[in-house]
């Protein structure tokens, strides 16, 4: 848990590196929710936190996949997809219509999820910096650096709609 380097064992390595790119593939993939808001002139959603995150994302996954393909990266990529799953479901019940707004009622946990989430993954991230390992120190950077903007951006999204609105 504490630094997860590169696997030296060509059978893992190749496997941690399929995973990886699977984890890209996701993260293509979900560029496609922009296009579906775009089509559907569902402008609301469209913010600079969705544009922000899913290209970053994209783009840092490219870079895993280049670069670093397992090692730690391979537990960011799992609590992400974990994340994800949640947040997909609460999106498919969303999108099923107006007599399943009342199954919706866990929608600020979707967000205390993805925060817990970015606090996780930074926290292990700057732990790492404190063990030798055969991971990218630049990649263990950019994680703490893109938490740390996320817990912000994901933080004033989460202020501005559970905790304000409510006062």
């Amino acid at each position: 848990m504490n630094c997860q380097g590169l696997e030296t064992d060509e059978d893992t390595a190749r496997w941690m590196a399929r995973e990886v790119w699977t984890y890209y593939m996701i993260k293509i993939s979900e560029l496609l929710d922009t296009v579906l808001f775009v089509l559907r002139k569902s402008n609301r959603q469209i913010t600079p936190l969705h544009l922000h995150h899913h290209m970053l994302m994209t783009v840092l996954a490219w870079f895993a996949t280049t670069y670093v393909p397992g090692g730690q990266g391979i537990l960011i990529g799992y609590v992400n997809a974990f994340v994800h799953m949640i947040m997909y479901t609460y999106y498919f019940i969303a999108g099923c219509g107006d007599k399943y707004k009342k199954y919706l009622w866990w929608k600020k946990h979707v967000t205390e999820l993805q925060l817990a989430q970015f606090v996780f993954l930074e926290l292990h991230s700057i732990n790492s910096l404190f063990y030798e390992c055969q991971y990218n120190l630049i990649y263990k950077l950019l994680t703490i650096f893109y938490a740390t903007f996320f817990i912000k951006s994901f933080g004033s999204f989460y202020y501005n709609n559970y905790i304000k609105k409510v006062k």
